[in-house]
């Protein structure tokens, strides 16, 4: 089209037909906001600025005799913190004058508080009013003026608080790697971005792997090294094991701990034998000459011969052993963690700590952390969520055994303390919730952090590798050279002092 200025390879985002009737707007200042996206963006100014005003005037003026809970520190601290995360992570944008929605998100409130105390309205102990600072039929001149300055005062600073936070990290992800661009263009991806969308691919969900050789080998050790190093842990946890079945006996099952630890021990079981085989089909390849190297590898990665390495990363290797390894591991590691966390901060009570304890509470993790560090099993962001699923299935175990009657080791009509129904409290189901919902995921997180950094080691190590190799080739073919020139050199004045004799 003549006149036309648009440029090749610059995709253009295109708006309603009354926008493009103005030809002198900017593409910057069209309105591209979607409703969702709009109602994301007020409850996120609802939560962040109104959350630390919350937070901020419950601590200050509210809090008296309240229990400091779980349920407590959740809905007027940690719902703080959370925002405040959010906001340093996300690129959600914060306006200086928006701090008027939480304002008047606040005076709705003040409004809904006066129409439900004139309509008799009373609050959980029967008084009539919602909180005492707002008791409409006693309400001191001095209330209303903490109330103006609370919002008025210290409203706008929270906000203003807010704004800075992010305004600091647009100016930290413009001077590192540009990451602001990658925020608002599709074009301009992160390694960390690329990362995370493949994470929550919908085939990610699944136990899906396209390398049934990463459940059998080591990053860093040699495959046999590696089979004897996973034989002493299973060996010595076995042991453990049926010792506790020896003194215990069946009652030794009901526990959560005991089912992770026997996972734990079926999972060393699977993957000391897959190592074995691996090594077994290793030494057995060695000897067949007819196979070329290449062949040998897409053998072992599941690609067939003349399958691209496109094709074969895409294609699920893994068999129904492989997936069982995958879950046990999961469950042994994220799950073990989890209850080693829950152990000492909440269950140890007045036990014995003892080896049995310290094996099952907490030898179990290290385990597990050693053997991710060293194994090369992946670790899906999305699959805490089967550990997730294997501690709810132990929570309906809990209320089954609990509603039949059962009994603990000591005949107490409960499995933990912690877990007596009987007399369960609201505050024990708030700490499971966020131990389930918060306290698992980072758990599980920071063992994806781990394998991120295991594989990024052992990317570093195979560079250096390639690299001295590289090195010593180049060497060689320069003392090759040299030699090659020297021995040439010294063949060219032979001949010339047999050619000076000769005349």
């Amino acid at each position: 089209m003549e006149g036309s200025t648009e440029k090749p390879g610059v995709e253009i985002s295109m708006g309603s037909e009354d926008e493009l009737d103005e030809p002198g707007k900017s593409t910057r200042e069209k309105y591209t906001l979607r409703w969702e996206h709009k109602t994301l963006w007020l409850l996120h100014i609802i939560s962040a600025t109104g959350g630390l005003w919350v937070t901020a005037g419950y601590w200050t003026v509210l809090v008296g005799d309240d229990a400091i809970d779980a349920n407590n520190i959740t809905k007027h601290l940690l719902n703080s913190v959370f925002m405040l995360i959010d906001t340093c992570l996300s690129c959600i944008p914060v306006r200086l004058v928006h701090w008027l929605y939480a304002l008047l998100y606040f005076a709705v409130y003040i409004a809904f508080s006066l129409i439900y105390w004139q309509l008799g309205g009373t609050n959980i102990q029967g008084k009539p009013y919602i909180y005492k600072a707002l008791d409409y039929n006693d309400f001191s001149p001095i209330i209303g003026g903490l109330l103006v300055v609370f919002l008025l005062v210290v409203l706008p600073l929270l906000h203003l608080f807010l704004l800075g936070l992010n305004r600091a990290q647009l100016q930290y992800f413009i001077k590192h790697a540009n990451f602001v661009q990658s925020c608002f263009s599709n074009s301009l991806e992160t390694t960390s971005l690329r990362m995370c969308r493949d994470e929550f691919r919908l085939k990610h969900f699944t136990l899906w792997h396209s390398d049934h050789r990463d459940f059998a080998d080591s990053k860093f050790l040699p495959l046999p090294v590696f089979i004897v190093y996973r034989f002493i842990v299973l060996v010595y946890n076995l042991a453990w094991l049926f010792y506790n079945i020896h003194v215990f006996g069946g009652k030794l099952f009901i526990f959560l701990t005991n089912w992770t630890f026997t996972i734990l021990n079926l999972y060393f079981i699977l993957a000391t034998t897959l190592s074995c085989i691996a090594l077994y089909k290793d030494m057995k390849n060695q000897r067949a000459q007819h196979n070329t190297v290449q062949e040998l590898r897409g053998m072992e990665s599941g690609a067939e011969p003349g399958v691209s390495a496109e094709s074969a990363r895409e294609k699920d290797a893994l068999r129904w052993h492989h997936k069982l390894l995958w879950l046990l591991f999961i469950i042994s590691a994220t799950g073990g963690l989890w209850v080693t966390a829950g152990y000492w901060s909440v269950l140890v009570g007045d036990d014995v700590v003892d080896a049995n304890n310290i094996t099952k509470h907490l030898l179990n993790s290290v385990f597990m952390v050693i053997d991710t560090l060293l194994s090369c099993i992946p670790i899906r962001l999305v699959h805490w969520l089967y550990a997730f699923l294997y501690f709810v299935v132990y929570i309906g175990f809990s209320l089954i055994y609990w509603a039949a009657g059962g009994t603990n080791n000591q005949g107490e009509p409960f499995i933990y303390k912690a877990l007596d129904y009987n007399d369960f409290s609201p505050t024990i189901g708030g700490l499971m919730v966020v131990f389930l919902f918060i306290v698992l995921p980072i758990l599980h997180l920071i063992l994806f952090g781990l394998t991120k950094l295991r594989d990024y080691l052992d990317r570093r190590r195979n560079n250096f590798e390639i690299c001295m190799r590289e090195k010593t080739n180049v060497s060689v073919t320069h003392g090759c050279q040299r030699i090659f020139n020297k021995n040439r050199l010294t063949l060219l004045k032979k001949q010339q002092i047999g050619s000076n004799k000769t005349h």
